[in-house]
């Protein structure tokens, strides 16, 4: 459904174009992160972790 303001988002996947609300595609990211979420604390201070994990390695 488009809402009031008419604003859709696209992306190809596939070959194919999908259309999708701003309200659909935070859902989306939404689900993405839940996805990844360890739930071990704060998702900024795992990714500073790694970076400097990371930045040790080299």
């Amino acid at each position: 459904m488009i809402g009031e303001d008419r604003r859709l988002t696209g992306e190809l996947v596939d070959g194919e174009l999908r259309l999708i609300s701003p309200a659909m595609a935070l859902k989306k990211l939404q689900d993405m992160i839940q996805a990844v979420d360890t739930g071990t604390g704060s998702i900024v201070d795992e990714l500073i972790a790694d970076r400097r994990a990371e930045a040790a390695r080299e």
